[in-house]
């Protein structure tokens, strides 16, 4: 009977085939292939789009202060560049916080607001313990703007951390909601960490 429904589900095209792996045959929606299309044109677009970012000397000048060791001080010089849309792999101990308060120093103190962002609330609570940001859970952001709320501008700086926890639909509706603002966002995290709760995978 399953697999009676899988072949009906493949004939009616409610599913595609992605492909085989050595596990066997991948499939996806209609809808989550679409959305994963949309994610990597918008990402590609705010990759490759640039704002005035923090002065170079600036940068220079915390990199100096800190304690970050070349692959860190790569990390914040990527991250401060002036690009929209910064992919950061990082897994657990390698100083992502540490890295993390100097992006945020050089933003600051470029006139941006820096915010916080992650799936769960306690990541979240954590980026605004750490960093003396204003941070909240994904959702609370994406339901703050449907409320009408407009929380991000072109003087936006959002962190996503756990970044590889995101959903392909929650990330290309939170990168969509960055785009319009015309704000710069830095996605942080692992995406061989735990799989995420909805559909896709958007970091990979």
């Amino acid at each position: 009977a399953a697999l009676a429904s899988a072949d009906a589900l493949i004939a009616n095209e409610s599913v595609i085939a992605l492909g085989e792996t050595r596990d066997g045959a991948v499939y996806t929606t209609p809808e989550i292939l679409a959305a994963e299309r949309a994610l990597v044109t918008l990402a590609t677009k705010n990759a490759s789009q640039r704002v005035v970012g923090p002065d170079r000397h600036l940068v220079d000048t915390i990199l100096q202060s800190s304690i970050l060791n070349p692959e860190q001080k790569a990390v914040v010089t990527a991250a401060t560049s002036g690009q929209r849309l910064t992919l950061v792999q990082g897994g657990a101990g390698t100083g992502k916080s540490t890295t993390l308060h100097a992006i945020t120093a050089a933003w600051q103190q470029t006139g941006f607001t820096v915010l916080g962002a992650a799936v769960a609330w306690r990541a979240a609570n954590g980026l605004r313990d750490d960093l003396g940001i204003q941070s909240r859970a994904i959702d609370s952001w994406l339901k703050s703007i449907e409320t009408g709320n407009q929380p991000f501008d072109q003087r936006s700086c959002l962190l996503i951390e756990e970044g590889g926890l995101q959903s392909t639909p929650q990330a290309l509706r939170l990168l969509k909601e960055i785009d319009r603002a015309g704000g710069v966002a830095v996605i942080v995290g692992d995406e061989d960490q735990l799989r995420p709760v909805g559909p896709g995978h958007a970091m990979r």
